[in-house]
């Protein structure tokens, strides 16, 4: 008797396996590409800029799916694609090849092997597409928080995108946000000066 109330969770197990609907079909893998940036003539901070991962709210972690908003309390994603990788490690990817792009920093760092020099964090808000009443918009919003080498702040700066969806076709809905997140990061490389 003991023997079946040690196999009966393991059976349930195997009928709650074959419950889970299986995903039908090909899926489409997408990735995110760095903005191109204008190099500086000269380099504007003589200093290192070390780029921390960037850290992603709750509804983004933990998965490769594309996200969509129906209403502001409801979370859902996209059909028939998903991220080729996650996404922190995207935009990370992609901030670290435009900072050393822009050649305003002497050294740009992935990890934090030198502390000399400043720290940027990145934190990933929204990421994905909104329903706006009839109208469908991909909605981007990054905070970036740059730190000295005693881990003071020096400036923090919340930026967004949003663009109006004119195709809903899943490649279309890709080729928008990663616009959106090319325009950030260089809106924000471009604003950083000497006094950071």
């Amino acid at each position: 008797m003991r023997l079946v109330y040690q196999v009966i969770p393991f059976c349930l197990l195997l009928v709650g396996c074959s419950l889970f609907p299986q995903p039908a079909g090909s899926v489409a893998k997408y990735i995110l590409t760095k903005p191109v940036i204008q190099s500086s003539v000269k380099k504007i901070v003589e200093k290192e800029i070390f780029i921390a991962q960037p850290s992603l709210s709750v509804a983004l972690q933990e998965h490769n799916r594309i996200v969509y908003y129906p209403t502001s309390q409801k979370i859902e994603y996209l059909a028939g694609g998903e991220w080729a990788q996650k996404l922190d490690l995207m935009i990370w990817e992609s901030l670290f090849e435009a900072f050393k792009a822009s050649r305003k920093f002497k050294l740009v760092l992935s990890d934090g092997s030198l502390t000399e020099g400043l720290t940027l964090k990145t934190h990933i808000n929204l990421f994905g597409v909104e329903q706006d009443g009839a109208k469908r918009k991909v909605h981007v919003v990054y905070e970036f928080s740059l730190f000295d080498r005693e881990n003071k702040m020096i400036s923090q700066k919340r930026m967004e995108q949003m663009a109006e969806l004119s195709d809903i076709k899943l490649d279309a809905v890709v080729a928008c946000l990663n616009a959106a997140h090319q325009k950030v990061i260089t809106e924000y490389i471009q604003g950083i000066n000497e006094n950071c």
